[in-house]
């Protein structure tokens, strides 16, 4: 008797993992792993620390929610790319902030407030997990020029002063 039920239960099992495997498409995925990239930032390496300061901003200066501060600009230069490499483009990541997912978390006591990275024109957000626009290789080296503010995430009322700091990471990639 119970090796009836066993086998029922086995057959039961299959018929429903048997759908589960059927293809309705194919993904291609292509690459190259290449021996380096570029040196960022005259480190010499592949790996760099950029600091920005975004300095001190009263909480009066928000309004509404998306308002921004001034922007800080810093740079991300590439110099030294192997032959081959014609353009990349960087994306950031991090702690997302509270009523954003788009701009970086705060740490330190400040609240209702993120750091938004932006293009060189400073107004055009890079969300954070998405790239940058390309930028064009210029005789083995480019720069990178993004801005930094503050945004509001929270109304007014529910923002809160202290300490406003954010770490992004970055990463380059090359076409």
């Amino acid at each position: 008797m119970n090796n009836k039920i066993f086998a029922l239960a086995l057959l039961t099992g299959s018929a429903f993992t048997s759908s589960v495997f059927a293809a309705d498409g194919t993904i291609n995925i292509t690459g190259e792993i290449i021996d380096a990239g570029c040196n960022i930032n005259g480190s010499g390496s592949s790996s760099a620390v950029v600091p920005v300061t975004l300095g001190k901003i009263a909480k009066t200066g928000f309004t509404n929610v998306g308002d921004t501060s001034g922007a800080k600009s810093f740079d991300i230069s590439l110099t030294d790319c192997p032959e081959g490499i014609s353009s990349a483009t960087v994306r950031f990541s991090g702690p997302v902030a509270a009523g954003n997912n788009r701009v970086l978390a705060v740490t330190g006591g400040a609240e209702g407030v993120g750091v938004g990275l932006y293009e060189s024109d400073s107004t055009t957000l890079i969300p954070l997990g998405s790239d940058s626009a390309a930028k064009t290789v210029n005789a083995d080296s480019m720069n990178f020029r993004f801005f930094a503010k503050y945004i509001a995430t929270a109304v007014p009322a529910d923002i809160s002063a202290g300490p406003a700091n954010a770490t992004a990471d970055f990463a380059i990639s090359y076409n």
